[in-house]
């Protein structure tokens, strides 16, 4: 049923360009949401112009001075994020602004780290790259003659929806199977429980506050296994926290 709600969710008509790069996360909350602190997440939008130390904007060098990111750019810093974090350690993060620059002369693939064609043939543009930029670190696995993204990186990629053959519009932070999703369309872009529109801060309050399950599910009108799974997950990610 939850699989089924999730599809169903995925299904509805698709989300228009100005919503998906409408500036909508701080640096702050973008930074919880990726799992990667604040200054990355600066340094990456806006470079480094130091004494002695200079670094190039990962992303787009000419965007505004806002200090917020749209869905999009939230799904670019979250792909670069786990790609440092789980399978491209020691790699230098001018590394992944050329490789996005490559692709976007190369391939015409603007907002690399954001878009289907990377979570199909990732692992090919990389390798191109990688042929035609030698650098230290590995950006593409060879897989029996087949080149792939590291695995890690398959899998935040696989927590996505696309629009048809364009950009991310959708996220399930915790994967397909928990009822969790951002969508621009929805609770002003932040984690609302699929299928609905109720955000997931207000859920959690209700749980603070000593609700059951069943008054939740009533209240919001949303299935009481679904609720019930909510629950399990998240008392399960703060125990992991402590």
């Amino acid at each position: 049923m939850l699989r089924q709600e999730c599809g169903e969710l995925a299904k509805v008509s698709e989300v228009s360009t100005a919503l998906l790069t409408s500036k909508t996360y701080s640096i702050t909350e973008a930074a919880h949401l990726a799992r990667t602190s604040g200054s990355n997440i600066r340094h990456w939008l806006y470079g480094q112009d130091y004494p002695g130390h200079s670094m190039k904007p990962v992303f787009d060098p000419d965007r505004d001075t806002s200090a917020r990111l749209s869905f999009v750019d939230l799904a670019e810093v979250i792909v670069v994020a786990t790609y440092r974090r789980k399978g491209g350690k020691g790699i230098p993060i001018d590394r992944f602004r050329r490789a996005r620059s490559f692709a976007k002369i190369r391939f015409g693939v603007d907002h690399l780290y954001a878009t289907e064609e990377f979570s199909i043939e990732g692992g090919h543009i990389m390798h191109e790259f990688e042929l035609e930029h030698p650098g230290p670190g590995k950006l593409a696995l060879d897989l029996d003659g087949v080149w792939a993204l590291p695995f890690q990186v398959q899998d935040v990629l696989q927590m996505f929806e696309f629009q048809t053959g364009g950009l991310a519009s959708k996220w399930f932070p915790r994967g397909k199977e928990i009822p969790i999703v951002l969508d621009p369309r929805l609770g002003a872009g932040r984690p609302v429980i699929a299928g609905s529109n109720v955000r997931l801060e207000v859920l959690v309050a209700r749980w603070k506050a000593k609700w059951t399950i069943e008054e939740i599910a009533e209240d919001f009108e949303i299935d009481t296994a679904t609720v019930r799974l909510l629950s399990k997950k998240l008392r399960e990610a703060v125990f992991r926290r402590r």
